[in-house]
């Protein structure tokens, strides 16, 4: 059966590409929101509580227990939408696929449902409670309702998470200590399928990193960092075995409302279990359904002194003094060691500018050796666009007091950046150092600067860098990029076309692929002086090295395509040659597997 396993992968393959290509699954997006108002279970004198409830993936399963503990304190509303892991496939509409609502959409739908059942005169405030993915959403709402003006957001006192996945769910490396084996499988085929059919939107808004996830999480903090800001107070409620939210999914809020933050610790509850409070299992006297009860309880509705008491976890440490922040991305086939040298450069021209209380931190983030394989395939390149904004929204909560955030990016690092301002609008930096730069030459520049996510540009255009003029070169005719959507380029050879006020280009510099790592001084001036001329920049010569710029042309045709036709009739051979008769089933898996690669990647 074992031999046979390959072929089951193939197949199951071009059966998840033609049911995504033939549009046997929905992809419609479903936003809609259905409100279930239950008015308080006892006699309750004058104005109470709205209790808001919005549900995870699990679609309100412990609804009922949620509604029967609240109830007798207030107002429950109860918002559902659609959430399961699946969304309609016309003929297998029961199987678990996954729901495709815009999850911003999604939050503004809920926003204005819970302002047409809040009532001033009915209703004392408005508590927000949101389980594992719809911490999220009620997180969002509240941002969505403040933004358009509405009256509820002003009523809010308090927020509580169930097991609250603020910081999306993570399979790649930081996945939670207990999650298990099948957990982790489940999430790994369950994206992949969703990728290679187009559905799974929702889900897939949710993953750490994933612009939704990450443009809430640096709307939230610059909200609260405002003067204006309305302090609410936060309740993180997490089991202590949960295998989907860990102990760092929460860092960002407790360093925006640490002295409105709690963390209350539920033992023996892992994601699902959170809010079940039928459990009859007992240790002794305890029953955990009634211990879970309880914790929900004392988060959702006794006074925030006694909920502060209980807290279990210090205020998150941030370092108020701060003032600039310089991140140092390093690239392909390099570890960063020479971020050394730019953060002895940057603290020395620091020093000469700066006032004795400000403080400069280089952050020279790295996510380890990166080799010119995985980096020509874009999924690879994807993962750590997440990774990257993942480590921005982290420092920036270390930090909040930081006025100016810069970036210093060197191949792969140049790539991070371009493709991080292009999908998540909240991503803002002062100005940008790029060199041996892998975007591609058509960028585009203007967009981001209309949008004001920077303020100042410096490319560096070396005129011996091969790696950038054979390689991602390759990628940048537009029918290849049609034909593979790989959005790499020859931005640190060719430049860049589109060059908006503030963007400045020294072309060309003599040297190779790390030829910016020559211009420190340059890069620390252009970065921390007040008013730097880039223009003045000295360029070595006018043009790139003949032999790159005709090496580049040719070796696409005469060296790369041949290498690729080459490893995939090698291995095309070897699987129809190694199948027995008939072969012919075997040519059309294999084709089929090329072609879903070629679409796909």
């Amino acid at each position: 059966m074992l031999g046979y396993f390959p072929i089951l992968v193939l197949a199951a393959l071009l059966i998840m590409v033609v049911i995504g290509r033939l549009g046997l699954v929905d992809r419609t997006p479903d936003e809609r929101v259905t409100p279930e108002m239950h008015e308080p279970g006892g006699h309750l004198p004058g104005r109470a509580p709205l209790y808001v409830v919005v549900h995870g993936l699990d679609q309100g399963k412990d609804w009922p227990q949620i509604r029967s503990a609240l109830s007798p304190r207030g107002t429950v509303l109860t918002l559902r939408y659609r959430a399961t892991l699946l969304a309609g496939v016309p003929l297998l509409n029961r199987l678990p696929l996954y729901a495709n609502a815009d999850p911003r959409k999604l939050a503004a739908n809920v926003s204005a449902e819970i302002g047409r059942h809040f009532d001033p005169r009915r209703h004392t405030g408005v508590v927000l409670i949101g389980q594992s993915l719809g911490a999220l959403i009620v997180r969002q709402a509240y941002l969505q309702g403040t933004h358009d003006g509405a009256r509820w957001p002003e009523a809010v006192s308090r927020m509580v998470l169930l097991a609250g996945m603020n910081r999306g769910w993570d399979i790649s490396k930081h996945k939670p200590a207990d999650m298990s084996g099948g957990r982790w499988v489940a999430f790994w085929s369950g994206s992949w399928f969703g990728r290679l059919t187009g559905t799974g939107k929702l889900i897939m808004a949710a993953e750490t990193g994933a612009p939704f996830v990450a443009n809430l999480r640096l709307e939230w903090m610059r909200h609260f960092q405002s003067a204006s800001a309305k302090p609410i107070e936060i309740v993180q409620l997490l089991g202590d075995i949960d295998d989907v939210v860990s102990d760092a999914d929460n860092k960002d809020l407790r360093a925006m409302a640490s002295a409105n933050f709690a963390w209350l610790r539920v033992r023996g509850t892992g994601h699902a279990d959170i809010s079940n409070f039928s459990d009859p299992t007992a240790y002794g006297e305890l029953k955990m359904g009634d211990y879970r009860r309880d914790k929900f309880l004392l988060a959702a509705t006794r006074d925030f002194g006694e909920v502060k008491r209980a807290n279990e976890e210090q205020a998150f440490n941030t370092d108020d003094d701060v003032s600039h922040i310089v991140f140092v991305v390093h690239g392909i086939r390099d570890r960063g060691e020479w971020a050394a040298a730019f953060e002895q450069a940057l603290q020395a021209r620091f020093k000469e500018l700066a006032g004795a209380h400000e403080k400069l931190v280089v952050a020279s983030i790295r996510y380890g050796y990166f080799g010119m394989g995985p980096f020509l395939f874009q999924p690879g390149r994807d993962k750590y666009v997440k990774w990257f904004m993942d480590e921005y929204t982290e420092t920036l909560a270390r930090y909040p007091k930081a006025r100016h955030v810069h970036f210093v990016g060197h191949s792969n690092g140049t790539y991070l950046l371009a493709a991080a301002l292009r999908d998540y609008g909240s991503l803002q930096v002062d100005r940008v150092a790029l060199g041996g730069s892998v975007v591609r030459k058509q960028y585009d520049w203007p967009a981001v600067f209309k949008n004001r996510q920077v303020s100042r540009v410096l490319n560096y255009v070396a005129a011996d860098d091969w790696v950038v003029s054979l390689f991602p070169r390759f990628f940048e005719p537009r029918w290849i990029y049609a034909l593979l959507d790989n959005d790499i380029g020859s931005a640190g050879f060719n430049g860049f076309d589109h060059q908006p006020p503030g963007f400045t280009e020294v072309r060309y510099i003599l040297g190779g692929h790390d030829a910016m790592l020559g211009r420190i001084p340059e890069i620390t001036d252009f970065l921390l002086s007040p008013n730097p001329d880039a223009s003045a920049y000295p360029r070595d010569t006018d043009r790139p090295r003949a032999r790159y710029e005709n090496a580049s042309t040719w070796a696409d045709w005469l060296l790369i395509w041949p290498a690729l036709l080459a490893v995939v009739a090698f291995v095309g051979w070897h699987v129809v040659v190694s199948a027995s008769e008939p072969r012919w089933p075997w040519l059309a898996l294999y084709l089929g597997l090329v072609l879903t690669i070629l679409f796909k990647l």
